[in-house]
């Protein structure tokens, strides 16, 4: 029985598949942009040269060549053969067009200013403790919360060891301390403006 028919078969349907692929390429990846991107499970993906893909194109010409060689090999061993320089060229492709994983995160930092002069009442200054713990039991993992106690000059309270904030280790539980007067008796100044400044160095 002739081979013949089969191999040319093959070369047919080979050919097909070059032209399929050719037009793929051209209509999705070509003229598609610079990148391209897509979502999977919540996670973007990009590549960020996709004109590289064009490597696959050369795909139909290994399945073709399948037919065409002259090695004295069995078929299962060339088509073995035909399929480790697919997945070679495939990998290279891959690794060309520069596949890129996009994640994205949202942090909260917040900073709260108090105001511990002498014309804020003692009740006021527990409420200003009670409100700042609700937020540092509230945080997430990566979020961070700082306290700034100002009359006259601004304060910073420490809460916490700032790699417990930056999810670095275990959330341990943080107890914010009583909010207390920096130096009773000085009446009522404020100076709010120092209180922002320093909030604002607070930042990351």
């Amino acid at each position: 029985m002739s081979v013949r028919g089969p191999r040319r078969l093959g070369g047919v349907l080979a050919l097909l598949a070059g032209a399929v692929g050719l037009w793929a390429y051209l209509r999705y990846v070509w003229v598609g942009g610079a990148t391209l991107a897509w979502t999977r499970h919540g996670t973007e993906y990009d590549l960020l040269a996709p004109r590289m893909l064009g490597l696959l194109l050369l795909a139909p010409y290994f399945v073709w060549m399948l037919g065409k060689s002259l090695a004295d090999l069995p078929f299962a061993q060339r088509v073995l053969s035909v399929a480790l320089r697919l997945g070679f060229v495939g990998l290279l492709a891959l690794g060309l067009a520069r596949l890129a994983r996009t994640a994205t995160r949202q942090d909260v930092f917040t900073v709260f200013l108090v105001d511990v002069s002498d014309s804020v009442p003692d009740e006021a200054l527990e409420d200003a403790r009670v409100e700042v713990q609700r937020e540092v039991d509230a945080r997430g993992p990566h979020d961070l919360v700082r306290l700034v106690t100002f009359a006259r000059r601004p304060h910073v309270v420490p809460l916490a060891d700032e790699t417990a904030s930056l999810g670095l280790g275990a959330m341990a539980k943080i107890a914010v301390p009583p909010i207390t007067r920096h130096a009773p008796g000085l009446g009522t100044a404020t100076d709010i403006a120092s209180a922002l400044q320093l909030a604002y160095g607070l930042y990351r």
